[in-house]
C-alpha cells in the first residue's frame, strides 16, 4: 500500500469529484458517543455501507465507490469483491482508520490513514476496515 495525502494534509479527496456536498455535517464525535452516522449525504444508497457488515460472513460487496463509517468504537467493516483484471483501491479516511486487504493468493496488505493498493491478481479479495484508536469517522473507498 502506498500512502496518499488526505484532504486534511492539503491533498484532494478523489472521491469528492462530482459527488454531492456534505454541507451541514460536522466532524466525527469522540469514541465516547454511542453511535456515529457516516457523512454520506448526497451519495446514492448503492454507494453506502450496508449494516450489518461486521463479520466476514456479512461482508458487503465492494462496488466501485463506497462511503461508509466507523460507527462505534469497536466497529470493523468487512467487504469482498472479485476482480478479473488489475485492481486499484484508494482508501481515504477522516482520521486513523486502517485497511487490510487479503489478495486471492492470501497475501495481506495493511495501512493506516490514506493509502492506495494495487494488484494484478485475479480472484476474490477480502477487505477489513477498523480504527486502531477507536475513533468514529467517515471513510471512502474507490476501486
Amino acid at each position: 500500500l502506498e500512502s496518499t495525502p488526505s484532504a486534511k494534509d492539503g491533498g484532494t479527496r478523489p472521491t469528492d469529484a462530482g459527488a454531492a456536498s456534505d454541507a451541514g455535517t460536522t466532524s466525527a464525535p469522540d469514541a465516547g458517543a454511542a453511535t456515529y452516522t457516516a457523512r454520506c449525504n448526497g451519495y446514492l444508497q448503492s454507494e453506502r455501507e450496508h449494516e450489518a457488515n461486521d463479520t466476514i460472513a456479512g461482508a458487503n460487496m465492494l462496488d466501485y465507490f463506497t462511503c461508509a463509517g466507523i460507527n462505534s468504537a469497536n466497529d470493523v467493516d468487512y467487504y469482498v469483491f472479485d476482480s478479473d483484471s488489475f485492481v486499484q483501491l484508494t482508501f481515504d479516511p477522516d482520521d486513523d482508520a486502517a485497511i487490510s486487504i487479503k489478495s486471492p493468493s492470501g497475501v495481506i496488505s495493511s495501512a493506516q490513514g490514506g493509502a492506495t493498493y494495487r494488484s494484478g491478481e485475479r480472484g476474490r479479495y477480502f477487505v477489513a476496515i477498523d480504527s486502531p484508536g477507536h475513533k468514529l469517522q467517515t471513510y471512502f473507498i474507490v476501486r
